[in-house]
């Protein structure tokens, strides 16, 4: 997630990670599966960024993510002249990984505000912990609407 290694190599990881409890050779077909899926996106998920930047607000994901992430996101068309988001802070990218505190900070920095101006929604504690330990308000959500209520005053 840090950006080190090559899908190959991050595919031959699961395999020797499951080298104990299943052949080579099928722990090369399981990492293979996820890293060949086609990627997408819940509607839902989707869906409230997308008000959120129609209505004038900079939408950011800050993600722990593969470093193909950015051929994802244009598939999905979520990046582009047709997508929403302003920016992707990635940790492949940045070679950190969230709960860090400093992918937080440049997702703030690329937003041009400061940390306390920031919204971060996430679905992992640690993540949103660390974002309001760094001052930004946050907002853990355990189904893809459960943030709808929360931000749509802000729509």
């Amino acid at each position: 997630m840090r950006g080190e290694i090559t899908k190959e190599q991050w595919i031959g990881a699961i395999a020797d990670c499951l080298a104990d409890r299943v052949p080579w050779e099928r722990g090369h077909g399981l990492g293979t599966t996820p890293a060949e899926a086609k990627f997408w996106a819940e509607a839902t998920v989707v869906g409230l960024p997308r008000q959120l930047r129609a209505a004038g607000l900079p939408v950011l994901l800050v993600t722990n993510a593969t470093p193909w992430l950015a051929d994802d996101l244009a598939l999905l068309g979520l990046t582009g002249p047709a997508g929403f988001l302003d920016d992707v802070v990635s940790s492949a990218d940045l070679g950190i990984a969230k709960p860090d505190r400093r992918i937080d900070e440049t997702a703030a920095q690329r937003a041009g505000v400061a940390p306390g101006r920031c919204l971060f929604v996430g679905d992992r504690a640690e993540n949103v912990d660390a974002a309001v330990a760094l001052g930004m308000t946050g907002l853990l959500y355990g189904e893809p609407a459960d943030p709808r209520a929360a931000l749509a005053q802000l729509v």
